[in-house]
This record gives C-alpha cells, structure tokens and sequence, in this order.
C-alpha cells in the first residue's frame, strides 16, 4: 500500500512540472515518454521471452495511456492543480466493473464503505474551495475523461504484472503510448521539440517523477495488490495536489478542504483494511492444505 501511495505522491509531482512546461500538453507527453526509452535496452532480453499475448496487452494499455497522458496534461494546463488531481483520479469508475467483469474480484463491504467515505470527502475537497468557479469547465471534463483511460491502463499493467518486471512493463507502456502521442501531436500542435534548457528541464523531472516514480511504482504496487485498491488509494492524490498547491501556487485550503481530506484519508483507511483479514485467511488455508499434506504422507508411509 504505501509503494502505491509514494506513486501518487510522484504523479501529483509530476503534475507541478507540468505547468511549468513551455511546450504544448500533447508535446510534453510525447518527449517525456521519448525520455523514458533511455531504459529499454536493459529490458529486451526480459521482453524477448515474454509471450505475444502479454506484450500485445501491455503495449494496447500504452495506447490508452497514451491518450490518458494527453488528456492529464491538457486538464493541468486549463485548469486548477486542485481540479486536475482531483477529477483524474475518479479512476474508479472503470477499474472497478473491469476488475468484477474480467477477473472475478470480489467487492467486500469494507472496501465499498471507505470508497463511500472517500468519495463524501472528495465532494466536501471540490465545494469547499475558496474560488469554486476557479478553472475551466472543459479542462475538467477531459480531466475526468483520462482518469477513466487510466483505470483502463491499471487493469492492463495488473493483468500482466505477475510475469514481468516494472521496468518491462513501463518501457512496453511508453512504446504503446507513442503510437497515440506522436500522431496527436501532429495534428494538434505540429513537431516541437525542447530546444532550450528551460523547455528540457521540466520534461526531464516529468520523467523521472511521472514515469519512473508514478508508473514505477505503480507497477511494482499491482505485483501486491488488486487493481481496485490501487483505484481507491488513488483517492488521495487530490490531498497530495492539495498541498503542493499550497505551497507551490499558494492555492488556499478552507477548512472544508481540510477537512475532506481527513474525510479521504479516513475512507482509505477502512477500505485498505479489508486487505489484512483475506491475507492471512489465505496463509491459514495453504498452511492448513499443507499440513493435511503431510499428514496423508505419513500416513502412506506407515501403511507401507
């Protein structure tokens, strides 16, 4: 849980760079993932044994992400840095019936209360703000959109996780989402390349802190736990964004904000709970399996 938390921690991050960004939001999302191929050569001799199916499925969520990537980018240039975390983790919505639909998870009451608790605090985030008409309407619109393609994109990486590396997964990601980011930067604002140190240095820290951070992370937190908890930790990047708005663009918290992100913190509290109980449910049951195991061993030995 708390790897996943410090991938939030660096996608809020990477966030803050990206308003300092001098390039347009399709540009940046195409260097940073560009960026991030640095590392594929330590991964083609992992990705070669891997099979067709598992690197089609990882390579088709780097197209989502792809768009993802757009819409995220777009979101934090036309809207506030509060907005924009908050709606682009609303992720839930897609990986929770995906998760139900293609492997079979079971929803638990825990799970379903702190997702309600979560979710009061978010509203009491977004209605308390000191300027509620603050930030564009449509940059919320497509901040929502891409955290509906990144749900998508975490079912992807959770599906395949357990048969190759994080690093594997994110390079195989970045190659997918070019094929989305490249010809939309085309279209949408032509070639641009970072010419100057200032255009460099925002996309490099983007890199570092959104790729090898957020995704990083991300990948070796779905090794761990199910797609559906990754959804509701994400609940709390919008307290992350919170407060490096705060600090960064001195974005005012009114106490209603504060307060939901108590509200937050308490609803993923609960939800994560649920985790603990079927862990150990299932050691007891694989030591249980193995005792009887050995028992019908000795007991053969015995007969013979």
């Amino acid at each position: 849980m708390l790897i996943f938390l410090g991938a939030v921690a660096c996608f809020a991050i990477s966030g803050v760079f990206v308003k300092y960004s001098l390039m347009p939001a399709s540009s940046t999302a195409f260097w940073r993932q560009l960026f991030s191929l640095a590392m594929l050569p330590f991964v083609f001799k992992e990705i070669r044994a891997l099979s067709k199916r598992d690197i089609l499925t990882m390579l088709a969520g780097g197209v989502i992400f792809g768009f993802n990537l757009i819409m995220w980018n777009y979101g934090l240039v036309h809207t506030t840095q509060a907005n924009c975390n908050l709606l682009a983790n609303m992720h839930i919505f897609a990986t929770v019936p995906l998760s139900l639909i293609l492997f079979k998870e079971k929803i638990r009451r825990p799970f379903i209360i702190g997702t309600v608790i979560a979710f009061a605090g978010l509203i009491a985030l977004i209605t308390g703000k000191a300027d509620p008409g603050d930030g564009s309407l449509i940059g919320d619109i497509v901040a929502f959109l891409s955290s509906l393609l990144y749900g998508a994109y975490l079912v992807a990486t959770y599906s395949v996780r357990d048969r190759m590396s994080a690093l594997c997964a994110i390079e195989l990601g970045a190659i997918g989402s070019l094929v989305t980011i490249f010809p939309a930067m085309l279209i949408v604002d032509g070639f641009t390349a970072p010419t100057s140190w200032a255009a460099v240095w925002p996309i490099l820290l983007i890199m570092l802190f959104g790729q090898f951070g957020g995704i990083g992370l991300t990948s070796v937190a779905l090794g761990r736990i199910q797609a559906t908890m990754a959804s509701i930790l994400g609940l709390t990047q919008p307290v992350f964004g919170a407060v490096l708005g705060l600090i960064l663009f001195r974005e005012v918290l009114t106490w209603q904000e504060i307060a939901g992100i108590f509200i937050i913190t308490l609803g993923v509290y609960i939800a994560q709970k649920n985790k603990t109980a079927p862990k150990k449910a299932e050691q007891a049951a694989v030591e249980t399996v193995t005792e009887a195991a050995a028992e019908a061993a000795i007991q053969a030995a015995n007969t013979k």
